[in-house]
């Protein structure tokens, strides 16, 4: 009968508040055979009442024998090397015997390593089950998938409020407005599955003191939409700030990394950064320009190199949408670690087709263009030296997907964020805690699992199917092709069967 891990997970946009996988393994932390009791250390039969159960012939540790329904088993011959064996699993019909009174016949071996087992008797554990493994449905435990963490950067600067898109009703509203209808639609049905933080940035640099950057937040935690929806909420009832709000994300990005960093989630951390583009720093003269996109991108490739992959969800902009729409993508190959292209289109600065070419706008002292101090500081701090640039670029960038709406309306939104939760959801899941124990899979057994979605098998395939590798035996992967089918909203239930002896306790 086996191992069957079964897991009815809700769906992304509506299901249950947990994901468990129930696992029933032996009580006794360990899978019986069929019928048989588990390491035997040298008996040759077990007898009882109900009759002889047979247990193969004697190994060179010891032969296995099965667990009679009679009340006492006859003492067998002393396995030569075995080590020491369990008693027994209790018969219906009685208690396990004793092994014997005199050492000879105990059922300790000498010490040594475990001598071969012989064949399992075929007595049935309960005395009526006539030999399925029953042992093994005995206690239920969770194979849970990682918990992904996962902090939405909300731009709140004045484009976010000047642009607008239809609403419902047939009214326009601002898409700062739009975008958290659709967010706080979507969060409800992931609580419990995953971790999420919030924060939305602007700044004044025209105050005094100067006010950058302002970065509302939400620690990152489970089940946090409601407070994600009350932070929100707030915001958007005040409104566009009574001041000219810049879009300082490079000034809130460290404190993003370090919430990220110190969480105590176990799955992958991202950054949904949402965004039409428009960056800058404290200084009202860079958005237009290669300088603070320059410094964005660069930590956004340090961030992928720290564990932490970044996801573009693009917003509707008034301005420029040829160059913001290239400064995107770059944003969103630099998240996920593919190469980078220096943005250049319609609608931005003059071209800069080599990183010298983004030093000499970006450290420009000429009378031509304004020296961007700040460009400055962050070439500084991430060590460059000479006439390059502060990220990394490849003359040929990446093609990973920015999460752009289908339609400039609140539908659109609600689509394309839709979209990036869904390359959240885990394929990853784990057996390395159960109980105070590690429970690891048996990898030169895996050809005896199977593992279903939605009813379908999914083939044994470290590229596209499913896996559990020598190196990290208390976790299964689904790869490639599977890994898709899995995080499709439609995926619901994901099936895992092991065989009994193909599972290892710690």
């Amino acid at each position: 009968m086996g191992l069957r891990l079964s897991r009815p997970l809700a769906t992304l946009w509506r299901g249950s508040r947990g994901i468990l996988v129930y696992f029933a393994l032996a009580s006794a932390l360990n899978c019986a055979g069929k019928g048989g009791s588990i390491n035997g250390s040298g008996g040759a039969n077990g007898m009882g009442s109900g009759g002889t159960a047979s247990a193969g012939t004697t190994g060179a540790g010891g032969a296995i024998g099965s667990a009679g329904s009679g009340s006492t088993g006859m003492s067998g011959t002393s396995g030569s090397a075995g080590t020491t064996g369990f008693a027994g699993i209790t018969g219906s019909a009685g208690t396990i015997g004793a092994a014997g009174t005199t050492g000879s016949a105990g059922t300790t071996g000498s010490a040594g390593a475990s001598g071969s087992a012989g064949t399992i008797g075929s007595g049935a554990a309960t005395g009526t089950d006539g030999g399925t493994d029953t042992a093994c449905q005995m206690a239920e435990i969770n194979w849970s998938p990682k918990i992904p963490t996962a902090f939405l950067l909300v731009d709140r600067g004045g484009s976010s409020f000047d642009t607008m898109v239809p609403g419902p009703n047939g009214t326009n509203i601002p898409v700062f407005t739009a975008l958290k209808n659709a967010v706080e639609q979507l969060l409800p049905p992931l609580d419990g599955q995953v971790r999420f933080g919030f924060g939305a940035f602007t700044g004044n640099f025209q105050s005094s003191p100067q006010m950058c950057p302002i970065f509302d937040q939400v620690p990152t935690g489970i089940n946090n939409a409601a407070a994600i929806k009350t932070k929100y909420d707030s915001l958007d009832s005040t409104g566009k700030p009574q001041f000219k709000p810049e879009t300082p994300v490079i000034e809130v990005l460290p404190t993003v990394e370090s919430a990220l960093l110190n969480d105590s989630g176990n799955g992958q951390k991202y950054i949904l950064f949402i965004s039409n583009g428009l960056v800058d720093f404290c200084d009202d003269q860079s958005d237009i320009s290669h300088c603070a996109a320059d410094a964005v991108t660069a930590k956004f490739q340090d961030y992928y190199a720290e564990g932490i992959q970044t996801l573009i969800i693009a917003l509707p902009s008034m301005y420029g949408p040829m160059f913001f729409t290239q400064v995107l993508q770059t944003f969103a190959n630099a998240g996920v670690g593919q190469p980078a292209a220096i943005p250049n289109a319609s609608g931005g600065p003059a071209p800069a087709t080599t990183p010298a070419a983004v030093y000499s706008e970006c450290d420009n002292l000429s009378s031509s263009g304004p020296v961007q101090y700040a460009w400055r500081d962050y070439y500084t701090k991430e060590g460059r030296t000479g006439m390059t640039s502060i990220a990394t670029y490849a003359d040929q960038g990446g093609s990973a997907q920015v999460y752009a709406p289908s339609s400039m309306d609140q539908s659109g939104l609600l689509n394309a964020i839709s979209q990036a939760l869904q390359n959240v959801k885990s394929c990853t899941f784990d057996l390395s805690d159960v109980g105070g124990k590690s429970i690891k899979v048996d990898t030169t057994k895996l050809d005896q699992a199977t593992v279903k979605i939605m009813g379908t098998v999914i083939q044994l395939d470290p590229t596209n199917g499913w896996d559990v590798s020598t190196a990290n035996p208390t976790q299964l992967t689904l790869n490639g092709n599977a890994c898709a089918t899995w995080r499709m909203p439609a995926s619901t239930q994901i099936d895992l069967n092991f065989p009994c002896s193909s599972i290892i306790f710690e």
